[in-house]
């Protein structure tokens, strides 16, 4: 595979980032995800708009301007990219080999890497709930040690997925996803205290053509009383949970909505 790192595109055997680098020695850096659909980039401009949204928190620079970062993008997918394949595609900026300790700044270390995605389709899945949080979730950080502790338990309990509680019992989101519940006809999704995804965005967009939406708290007897969940992220697209804890999820089965607004998600994926 080729990345681009630093104004370069180079085989990422290749590419070196510093053993001083901040975002290796303190986590001191940003990042994004998306998806190239055959080859297309979706929701770029939503992408590099959080990407510098969370940078400027964070105390960092992007580099580039965004219509270089396209070029840059559209670049790399032409090289990496195989025959009907998509890409998953990740943007790191860190605060390069600065000092932590002085405030001196250095230059920023700006990388774009590419993964084929193999997998396509994903049924129902399994989630397990953890007392844990997320500090400033709004900034999309690859400090993530919240992320990697829940992604640990959920493995440990053989699920795909975990879903943060807070100290309150309120459900905020997944390690690497949204979170979405019906119940009685309406679509609930906790609406602060996590990082709003771009998939999100658009399911909130498309789903009150199907049913209401309430962005409110979510508390984790409500998982367990739901009559379905879905689970959001740029990359996995919709995600139907079967069981929360062991619990099943209404019949176990992808719920009439869940099929609906994926249905819809997709439909105008394709159209853009």
């Amino acid at each position: 595979m080729i990345v681009f790192l630093n104004g370069k595109f180079v085989s990422e055997n290749d590419a070196v980032v510093g053993v001083n680098d901040a975002g290796f020695l303190y986590g001191h850096g940003v990042y994004e995800t998306l998806r190239a659909f055959d080859g297309k980039l979706k929701f770029l401009d939503e992408h590099l708009d959080r990407l510098n949204e969370s940078a400027a928190a964070f105390g960092l620079e992007v580099p580039y301007s965004k219509n270089e970062i396209k070029g840059f993008l559209e670049e790399l997918v032409g090289k990496n990219l195989e025959e009907r394949k998509d890409l998953r595609i990740r943007i790191t900026l860190t605060a390069g080999e600065g000092s932590f300790y002085t405030g001196e700044s250095g230059q920023p270390t700006f990388l774009i890497t590419t993964r084929i995605i193999y997998e396509e389709n994903v049924d129902p899945v399994s989630v397990a709930t953890l007392e844990i949080e997320r500090t400033y979730p709004q900034i999309k950080s690859t400090s993530m040690i919240s992320n990697i502790l829940a992604k640990n338990h959920a493995r440990s309990q053989g699920a795909f997925e975990s879903i943060m509680i807070d100290r309150r019992g309120r459900a905020t989101e997944g390690t690497f996803t949204n979170l979405f519940i019906v119940k009685n006809g309406v679509l609930k999704t906790p609406g602060q205290w996590m990082l709003s995804g771009i998939t999100r965005k658009m399911i909130l967009e498309l789903a009150p053509e199907i049913m209401p939406v309430e962005e409110c708290d979510i508390f984790r007897e409500e998982l367990y009383d739901a009559d379905e969940i879905l689970l959001t992220n740029s990359v996995k697209g919709i995600v139907s949970v079967r069981e929360v804890d062991g619990r099943v999820v209404g019949d176990g089965e992808m719920g009439k909505f869940t099929q609906r607004i994926q249905k819809k998600y997709l439909e105008v994926l394709h159209q853009l």
